[in-house]
């Protein structure tokens, strides 16, 4: 008899928070998240987030705008500026054309960018010594 995974309340929540935007949806405007969001469509605008939310960007997600948000992992295309208040993850299929404003970004292989990317309150290095 298979033995039932019971889950603590806190996950529970975390699951119920997740979005989910089809692959078919176009948006045209502003739309604001919260929680987890998996973002598969088209949008042309903006898109803001609260913070500890989290923007997943699919592999067939096309954003034509600004992106403000708390964190955010990019494996679609973006086309406009993207400030993330925590996190900047750009896996290996995304493409970004557009600034990039972050504490922490990371980079896969194989991903694009074109654009400038600052990260503010990050202590630079003398590379000279």
């Amino acid at each position: 008899m298979a033995k039932t995974k019971k889950f603590p309340k806190e996950e529970a929540l975390l699951e119920s928070e997740i979005t989910l935007i089809s692959e078919t949806t176009r948006i045209e405007g502003n739309i604001h998240l919260n929680g987890i969001t998996r973002f598969f469509g088209s949008i042309k605008g903006q898109m803001n987030s609260d913070k500890g939310s989290k923007l997943i960007l699919m592999e067939s997600a096309v954003v034509e705008g600004s992106l403000d948000v708390d964190t955010i992992i990019i494996a679609g295309f973006v086309r406009g500026e993207v400030r993330a208040h925590s996190r900047i993850l750009i896996q290996g299929s995304g493409r970004v054309i557009g600034n990039l404003h972050a504490p922490s970004i990371q980079i896969d292989f194989g991903a694009f960018v074109e654009g400038d990317i600052q990260m503010p309150n990050v202590a630079t290095t003398n590379l000279s010594n």
